[in-house]
């Protein structure tokens, strides 16, 4: 890429690869051709990442969101492979980005032994929550998918604190033993277990995101179980257990339904005989729908003489309330909360219905393959909701199961809508909206200075430029307008209100001597021994000065590389001695916790930074000047040798 960068005013180079395949250039020789020709298939990649990008968020808008998010991991995982050489930083904010995608395509389809998805529950939460009387969009994993696809998380840890509010709120908004609870349970100890996977256990990326265990996941969910354990007592149960046994409500209902002719037992019509427990087709309502699926549960004849039955309902997919990029086994049928009794003459045959379990492996004796079916959640039409079936008791006694000639193979298919609905404009503002991350403002963190009772000190403290804390690197406007870096050693604030920080001076090869031959590197500076007092608002933004040792293997995720820096020397300025740093390095500082860390990526291979002249050294540490206009402070800086 360097070699279209420098000779973009002398060739398109592009277009002149595409005229030499066509025949129109005819110098095979012409060194630019050549080279051009070289990096080609890493020219095309890179100049069609665009492209590729809109793609994939097209795919994402077709329901495709498992295939776009491995997509778009594969496609940051290249622009990393591509930018890597031995003297080339890595791109340390697509690293970070791909560690995310990874992280969340991984979490978002992770499957139980069925190939159900545990996300599938998530996406069945209320879309809204009520604040203060207000509808507010709750945080949902889609969103924060979106927020991932605009690039918005910068840090680990913010994304984490995302996907562990959305895995909350499941629990907050569910009972202890619904589906919605438990799987979000196993969605945030799976996502831990990628995390440090992924993240190497801190050895790729380090972050304060990591101090979170698995131990303190189970502490919180015990704890919350103990809590609403306590308040779903005095709450009604729900109108269907697991194991198929009906509630006295339902009980009293069938009981009542005339005389008890036959009660219980079976009865034939159309040639076919019909037992409690067997399922059965039963003619639709309206014209055109296909046949009901029932679990006969009781069969009897009325007062007048007309055969009867009552069953439950099992619902097919198009007959739940559900989002459309859920997927559904095939010929998967749910247990519904509903019941029907009908003339056995609107009967249209029998079928069944196996457990996810039996389905795969085992077929029903005498029965055609087109009228068999699997089963393995129940369906609340109240709540909406899906919950797995963790007893399966609705195959009769009579029913024989004989293993099937080759086992089928688990396969879930789109929903069977085959297009979202359009979105209204102000839904689609509201997406929008929530899709923006606002940053948390870190707090003033104040240290207690045993040694000045007069000044209150902090670890940390929010400026105009951002947050700082101790032993950060900022720019500083000086007189004048120049833009100068320092060290931040201490902060306090005055009982008059005013703010300073103190620290030492960072210096540019020009600014010390040194003969015409010496070389630095690129971005090198030097440590001075002379120490500065400045108002906090002459903060004008942050860098970073590392170690040599620290520069070639790591970088802190949130500074861009223009602002990252290398220092390796001590210059003297009262004896005008230049010396290497001693083992220590720069100055280290330890925080409380209450001090946001910074998040350090590790590069996969260290990188051989090379040396240049003092003279490009002078131009690739320009610094841009402050106009003075736009930094309003009082100057009072203090110079102490140290």
């Amino acid at each position: 890429m360097q070699f279209y960068q420098n000779n973009n005013h002398k060739l398109n180079t592009w277009k002149s690869v595409q005229m030499f395949e066509q025949g129109n250039i005819n110098d095979e020789n012409n060194v630019s051709i050549q080279k051009a020709l070289k990096v080609r298939p890493c020219f095309i990649r890179l100049m069609r990442d665009k492209e590729v990008d809109q793609r994939l968020s097209k795919k994402c808008k077709k329901n495709e969101t498992e295939d776009a998010l491995i997509l778009q991991r594969l496609v940051l995982q290249t622009k990393l492979q591509l930018s890597e050489d031995e003297e080339s930083v890595p791109d340390v904010s697509a690293a970070v980005q791909e560690i995310l995608a990874t992280i969340f395509t991984a979490l978002y389809n992770h499957q139980d032994e069925e190939g159900r998805c545990y996300s599938d529950s998530m996406a069945e939460l209320p879309e809204h929550d009520i604040v203060d009387g207000k509808k507010i969009r709750g945080l949902s994993l889609d969103l924060i998918k979106r927020r991932l696809d605009r690039g918005v998380y910068k840090r680990l840890d913010r994304f984490q604190e995302d996907v562990f509010t959305c895995l909350e709120r499941a629990r907050r908004l569910s009972r202890t033993d619904s589906q919605p609870f438990e799987d979000s349970v196993e969605l945030q100890a799976f996502f831990l277990r990628t995390r440090d996977e992924v993240t190497r256990g801190g050895d790729l990326l380090h972050s304060p995101a990591l101090n979170y265990t698995l131990l303190d996941l189970s502490a919180q969910v015990a704890e919350l179980k103990r809590v609403k354990q306590q308040q779903e007592l005095s709450l009604p149960n729900e109108d269907e257990s697991c194991d198929g046994n009906e509630t006295k409500d339902s009980e009293t209902n069938t009981n009542t339904e005339g005389s008890n002719s036959d009660n219980g037992g079976s009865m034939s019509f159309n040639q076919e005989v019909y037992r409690a427990g067997d399922f059965a087709y039963v003619e639709p309502t309206e014209r055109g729908m296909e046949y009901s699926v029932v679990l006969i549960e009781r069969l009897w004849t009325n007062a007048e003489g007309q055969q009867m039955l009552y069953g439950n309902l099992f619902y097919r997919p198009s007959e739940t309330y559900h989002v459309a990029s859920r997927k559904f086994l095939d010929k998967e049928l749910f247990k519904s909360d509903a019941h029907v009794a009908v003339p056995l003459a609107k009967v249209a045959g029998r079928c069944c219905v196996l457990s996810v379990k039996d389905y795969f492996r085992m077929q029903p004796d005498g029965f055609l393959e087109k009228d068999v079916y699997v089963c393995e959640s129940r369906y609340s039409t109240k709540a909406r909701a899906f919950k797995k079936i963790k007893v399966w008791n609705f195959d009769p006694d009579h029913l024989k199961l004989i293993p099937r000639e080759k086992p089928l193979e688990p396969k879930r298919v789109i929903s069977v809508y085959k297009e979202r609905l359009e979105k209204h404009k102000e839904e689609i503002a509201e997406l929008e909206e929530g899709e923006k991350l606002t940053e948390k403002e870190r707090p003033n963190v104040i240290l207690y200075n045993p040694d000045d009772t007069e000044n209150t000190y902090y670890e940390q403290y929010s400026t105009c430029a951002g947050s700082v804390k101790t032993g950060d690197f900022v720019y500083v406007a000086t007189d004048g307008g120049r833009q100068q870096i320092a060290q931040i050693d201490a902060i306090w604030s005055t009982k008059d209100g005013k703010c300073y920080f103190k620290g030492p001076w960072l210096l540019m090869p020009a600014e010390v001597p040194h003969t015409p031959t010496k070389l630095f590197y690129k971005q090198e500076l030097f440590l001075s021994t002379v120490d500065g007092t400045h108002p906090i608002v002459a903060i004008v933004g942050k860098c970073v000065v590392l170690d040599y040792g620290e520069y070639i293997c790591s970088r802190p995720t949130e500074i861009p590389e223009d602002d990252v820096y290398i220092c390796e020397s001590l210059y003297d300025e009262s004896k005008s001695l230049m010396k290497k740093l001693g083992q220590e390095g720069l100055k280290k500082f330890n925080h409380s916790s209450a001090v946001t860390e910074d998040e350090i990526y590790f590069f996969r291979r260290p990188i051989n930074p090379a040396k240049v002249p003092g003279d490009v050294a002078q131009t690739q540490n320009q610094i841009k000047s402050v106009t003075p206009s736009s930094t309003q402070f009082e100057m009072s800086t203090c110079w102490v040798y140290l």
